[in-house]
């Protein structure tokens, strides 16, 4: 998966939280052990967003990792 995002007119309903988590579902059920992100780093809101569901964010590139198990 290359893009994962919410058109603006869908923003701030909970839909992104829900996307990500059925994202981390299917990863979880094909036995992956991490998810890998790369966010820009002027995307605060997105950074905020990963942060707010445990990302451990790198310093340079913002690589976002999230363990799954």
């Amino acid at each position: 998966m290359d893009d994962l995002y919410v058109k603006p007119e869908y923003k701030a309903n909970g839909i992104g939280t829900q996307l990500i988590h059925e994202v981390i579902k299917f990863a979880k059920g094909s036995l992956c052990h991490k998810l890998h992100r790369q966010v820009s780093n002027w995307n605060k809101v997105v950074i905020y967003f990963y942060r707010k569901i445990g990302v451990t964010m790198g310093k340079v590139d913002l690589n976002c990792d999230l363990k799954l198990d």
